[in-house]
């Protein structure tokens, strides 16, 4: 069963084999990507709060932080085949 991106009731190792498998990446590689990614949504998640506070303060940074990440995130080629099954689920 998959709910919310983890597939209940598979081996966690081999869940994590395949994943990396499908990313190319080794399993530090992988942490340190996920560790940049995650820094960069807090920072936009901080600076978007800051903003519902001061409106003249980090107008752009929300919607041009989450574009930049896109923009990268959307060349991984696990990330076109996620992309690609979700596009296809929604138009059911």
């Amino acid at each position: 069963m998959f709910c919310f991106g983890i597939t209940i009731g598979m081996d966690p190792i081999k869940q994590t084999r395949e994943h990396l498998n499908e990313t190319g990446w080794g399993y530090w590689q992988h942490l340190l990507h996920s560790i940049k990614q995650s820094k960069r949504l807090m920072v936009i998640a901080i600076k978007s709060i800051v903003h519902g506070i001061f409106p003249w303060w980090f107008a752009s940074s929300g919607p041009v932080g989450i574009y930049q990440i896109y923009q990268e995130i959307r060349r991984l080629h696990h990330v076109q085949k996620l992309f690609q099954k979700y596009d296809q689920n929604r138009e059911k």
